[in-house]
């Protein structure tokens, strides 16, 4: 059951976006819901960094991966300059680092390198999409690197997602699966 007053807010503040604006948010709990374009398409920009390490992490789960497991990071896995990778400026000459160090460079610091090498680790976009299918999560697509958004910015926009399965994918983490 919806908050009336909380989606007026929400409606409000859609009103005065210069944007298209979606949000869904569920109290788990209670399935108390508030949402606004719920069901749209909206590029996922960093948010997509989350269905990768949740991939890498089933993969640790299914012991396929090792969160111990050193990883080779060479400067030809390097996210061009002007993209964010706190891995590339400390490691100019390539670097070798953990699992658990890799997600938590992508994740935490929004490492582009970093989340090119777990995509390419976990077997790419197609393993995204098949973990996320498993997990009965639809309207989410993870579908290209950041080495491929940095040479055509329109490239960002084909990794979406719905609020709506956002919120799904959310739900999932917070029960472990």
């Amino acid at each position: 059951m919806p908050d009336a007053e909380l989606q007026k807010q929400i409606e409000d503040i859609a009103k005065e976006a210069k944007g298209k604006v979606g949000v869904a948010a569920v109290v788990l709990e209670t399935g108390e819901n508030v949402s606004l374009n719920r069901n749209e398409h909206f590029p996922m920009q960093s948010i997509y960094k989350v269905p990768i390490s949740m991939t890498v992490l089933k993969m640790v789960d299914d012991a396929k991966v090792r969160l111990g497991q050193q990883v080779d990071i060479s400067p030809d896995d390097f996210v061009r300059w002007g993209f964010h990778s706190p891995i590339r400026n400390l490691n100019p000459a390539g670097t070798q680092m953990p699992v658990y160090e890799i997600i938590r460079y992508s994740t935490s610091e929004s490492d582009g390198t970093a989340t090119d090498v777990l995509l390419e680790l976990v077997g790419g976009p197609v393993a995204v999409q098949a973990y996320l299918s498993d997990l009965g999560i639809e309207n989410m697509i993870v579908s290209n690197t950041i080495k491929e958004i940095s040479r055509d910015w329109e490239t960002q926009y084909r990794n979406w997602a719905t609020p709506d399965a956002a919120v799904e994918l959310l739900r999932v983490f917070q029960e472990g699966r």
